[in-house]
Order: structure tokens, then C-alpha cells, then sequence
């Protein structure tokens, strides 16, 4: 195993595209989440004595989504568990609008409940400005919709990570800014802005003035970069 990349963050916070962009090289090793399989039980990572045959006998990179984990423990402990192995984590986050949006879309927890949905998202999130102070050089702190709107940002993510990738990052429909009421929105956006602000204060990538041919042309890119892989793979 060449690197081992734990893609984490909130649920529904770009994870997905995350890591089917970062997996579609054949060379890449990539591991979902799941309720049982060789990396995961109970949507959880197994002990590293359970992973360590699997990441060793990987020649290339090895990238595992465990977004589930820091239900339980920091991202700190995640790292110090796995030290063995020179594991970095690209920690992603997204607008919290949209997020809770796409939460009670898919799940029924936070529905009708912005406000404690709110004090989730800012708490799994500091969890990743607290591991930013002993583990700063493993993590990159990116935001979702600066990959969505500048391809160079996931390039240089690919490059901080050493894994080749595909940008295909669909654009962003912000459907949560144009669905909810203003007062709901703003019972959100209060409490999540101290934390959101440190977040895009801490971020490892800023984005540039990419225009819309700059983000079509990376994604059809991505696309053909992906179906190419398959072929080799």
C-alpha cells in the first residue's frame, strides 16, 4: 500500500462524489462503508489488526469513506490507530442548509428539527478543527462546493493526497437555499456560524475564478478519465 485515505466529514456533505472521484483509477483500492465487509462492521472500521492483512496486501492506494466513525471517536484517534500505515484524511463540509436538506430528504432523524441538527453539524465538524492542532500535516480541510465549482481545487487535493482522481462533481443544486424558509434557514446558519467560519478559515484549498466551459470540460474529463480506467482495470 502506497497511501491510505480516509475520506470523512458529515453525512450528505459530498462524501459520495468525493469518493467515486477519488476511486476511479484501478490502481486505487476504494472501500465504502458497509454494515459487513474485510474494512468495515456495523458501518464501522474493525480493529487495525483486522485491517492490516487487507491495506498490506493493496499495492497501491487505499482509499476507505468510515464517515460513520466520528459518531464515536475523533478523527485524532482514527489517526493514531492507523499511524502504521501514513494515513490522511481529506475532512469535507458543505453549506449546512443544503446538508440538513439532504438529510431529511434521505433519513427522518433531524426532520422538522433544524435547530439540533445544527448542534450536530457544528459538533462532528469541530472534531476536525480539534484534529487539526496535533494531526494539522494529515488533515486537508476542503469545502464541498469549492470542488463543485473549481476543478483545480480537487487537483490539488489529488496531488496533497498522491492519488490520481476524476472530477465528477456534478453542479450544486443548493436545493435546501431554495426550498426552506428564511427563518429556518437562519435557525441554521446561527448555529453553525462559529464553526462554519473556522472552517473556511482552515481550509487547504481556495478556489479560483473557474468559469462554467472550465468545469463542463473537467467533468466530461473526469468522465472519459473513469470509463478509461474501467477498460484498463
Amino acid at each position: 500500500m502506497t497511501r491510505l485515505v480516509l475520506i470523512m466529514g458529515v453525512q450528505r456533505s459530498g462524501t459520495n462524489a468525493l469518493f467515486k472521484s477519488l476511486t476511479s483509477d484501478p490502481s486505487v483500492l476504494g472501500v465504502n462503508e458497509a454494515p459487513d465487509s474485510a474494512f468495515f462492521q456495523d458501518v464501522l472500521l474493525r480493529p487495525e489488526p483486522e485491517l492490516r492483512p487487507h491495506l498490506q496486501a493493496h499495492d497501491g492506494p487505499v482509499v476507505l469513506k468510515p464517515i460513520s466513525e466520528t459518531n464515536r471517536r475523533g478523527v485524532g484517534d482514527v489517526l493514531d490507530e492507523l499511524a502504521a500505515y501514513d494515513p490522511v484524511v481529506p475532512w469535507i463540509y458543505r453549506d449546512p442548509v443544503n446538508c440538513w436538506h439532504s438529510h431529511v430528504e434521505r433519513w427522518q432523524g433531524f426532520r422538522d428539527r433544524p435547530a439540533e441538527f445544527a448542534v450536530h453539524w457544528s459538533q462532528r465538524n469541530r472534531l476536525a478543527l480539534d484534529a487539526l492542532r496535533t494531526h494539522g500535516e494529515r488533515i486537508a480541510v476542503v469545502r464541498y462546493e469549492d470542488l463543485v465549482d473549481d476543478p483545480q481545487v480537487f487537483a490539488g487535493l489529488c496531488d496533497w493526497l498522491r492519488v490520481p482522481g476524476s472530477y465528477l462533481f456534478r453542479p450544486d443544486r443548493a436545493r435546501g437555499r431554495e426550498t426552506w424558509p428564511a427563518e429556518v434557514q437562519a435557525v441554521i446558519d446561527q448555529g453553525t456560524a462559529e464553526v462554519r467560519a473556522a472552517l473556511d478559515q482552515a481550509r487547504a484549498f481556495l478556489p479560483g475564478e473557474a468559469g462554467a466551459l472550465s468545469r463542463a470540460g473537467a467533468r466530461l474529463a473526469g468522465r472519459l478519465r473513469r470509463q478509461w480506467g474501467k477498460l484498463r482495470g
